[in-house]
């Protein structure tokens, strides 16, 4: 059997998950340059992921990889 793409909501071993912030938004949370950004993703059964990033002395684009890993 092919592993195939099954777009039912859970992401399972082997997915990835792409986390997008807009930084921008002034709606939104404020960032500086070497500042940390920590997002916890807390779901209904099983473990927290902690994601903890610092944000790039500068920001010269709208789109910066924070590299996860």
């Amino acid at each position: 059997m092919a592993d195939e793409l099954v777009p039912d909501g859970l992401l399972e071993p082997g997915e990835l998950v792409l986390l997008v912030f807009n930084a921008s938004d002034p709606k939104g949370f404020k960032t500086t340059t070497h500042s940390r950004m920590i997002v916890e993703i807390k779901l209904p059964q099983g473990a927290t992921v902690t994601v903890e990033r610092t944000v790039p002395p500068k920001l010269d684009s709208s789109y910066v990889d924070l590299n996860i890993g």
